[in-house]
């Protein structure tokens, strides 16, 4: 049985936690790496009882070094948590999968990736025969974190978290909802997500390892539609006219007061960047020439470093807003992002 469009919504998350790491590099560095330690299975004092798995999981990310902070994400409540490893991507996922199995995560171990790569970046394929493709198939949708991609360079482990769990597929078949496109209903049955990335570090040769979940209550409706019923609105910077959310993160934490927004549009670059010009200094806020931010953004982020556009800085009550507006050459459409929060000292 194949539900591709499964891994394609992990595959989202996932990239939902590399824009996390991106924009929230500030909040993220601020903390020292993580260290994924070496594997101690203890089968004795791992948790037992309604929603264990979900508390086993995070304690195996907590013992292997990394911290998760809390973030609003399009009004979902998800955890993330980076580090660097002095292990290798397949070392890092033996490690994972080890743990997983001993605390009860997973059923077994699992080695081998659900799909890998087609002829090109935004394609997949089958990467098992069809029996172990529907046996972790099914334990990925069960809440087991198996592996969807592996290479040296790159391990990427996931799953779907259910709210209901089911024994095999004929069990998944038999009682899951059916979605009004057809197959079974993903979004109805998602009470969360688990997600793991190991990418080779090529300064020291081990891995930047990155996490992310979701805590109960998970709607991923609010993944494609960040302006749906429940995600928060932002007072203080108002979205340029035309402007579509794509996305919004905010920390949860008091001692991380920060929120960032994406917009796109497919207004000219010179016309949003007049709006914001108008806009902001009419709610009171003063332009400002620092870039020191977007400068500290930069050291940590590639991405941002490369980032090309009009850069614009707001500054009022000891609070900062800082704007790139640039073209997006795919798109044909102007992408802004809108990062608020104290002012740096």
């Amino acid at each position: 049985m194949k539900i591709p469009s499964t891994l394609r919504v992990l595959l989202k998350l996932g990239v939902s936690g590399a824009v996390i790491v991106a924009i929230g590099a500030t909040v993220l560095v601020s903390s020292s790496p993580g260290e994924v330690k070496e594997a101690e299975a203890d089968l004795t004092d791992f948790l037992t009882g309604p929603r264990a798995e979900q508390r086993n999981f995070e304690r195996v990310i907590a013992e292997s070094g990394l911290k998760p902070r809390s973030y609003d994400y399009n009004g979902n409540d998800v955890y993330f948590a980076a580090g660097d490893s002095e292990l290798s991507p397949s070392e890092v996922l033996t490690y994972y999968q080890e743990r997983f199995h001993a605390v009860g995560v997973n059923s077994k171990v699992y080695t081998e990736p659900l799909m890998r790569m087609g002829n090109d970046p935004t394609t997949y394929v089958d990467a098992l025969a069809e029996s172990d493709y529907a046996e972790q198939n099914h334990a990925m949708l069960n809440g087991e974190v198996v592996p969807l991609h592996v290479s040296d360079e790159l391990v990427t482990m996931g799953s779907m978290v259910p709210r209901k769990q089911s024994d095999d597929v004929i069990d998944m078949i038999d009682t899951w909802p059916l979605s009004p496109q057809g197959g079974l209903d993903i979004e109805d049955n998602m009470r969360s997500y688990r997600l793991i990335e190991a990418r080779r570090n090529l300064d020291t040769g081990g891995s930047t390892v990155t996490a992310s979940w979701a805590a109960d209550g998970f709607d991923p409706r609010l993944i494609r539609d960040p302006d749906a019923p429940g995600a928060r609105p932002d007072l203080n910077v108002p979205a340029c006219a035309g402007c579509e959310r794509v996305s919004r993160l905010a920390g949860n934490d008091p001692s991380e007061p920060y929120v960032v927004n994406l917009y796109r549009t497919n207004g000219a670059p010179e016309s949003v960047e007049r709006f914001y010009r108008s806009a902001m200094v009419n709610r009171g806020w003063t332009l400002s020439k620092s870039t020191e931010l977007l400068d500290e953004y930069a050291r940590y982020v590639p991405q941002i470093a490369e980032m090309s556009g009009e850069l614009l800085n707001f500054e009022r009550d000891g609070h900062h807003v800082s704007l790139v507006v640039q073209h997006n050459d795919e798109g044909g459409t102007t992408v802004v992002s809108i990062e608020e929060g104290p002012k740096p000292l």
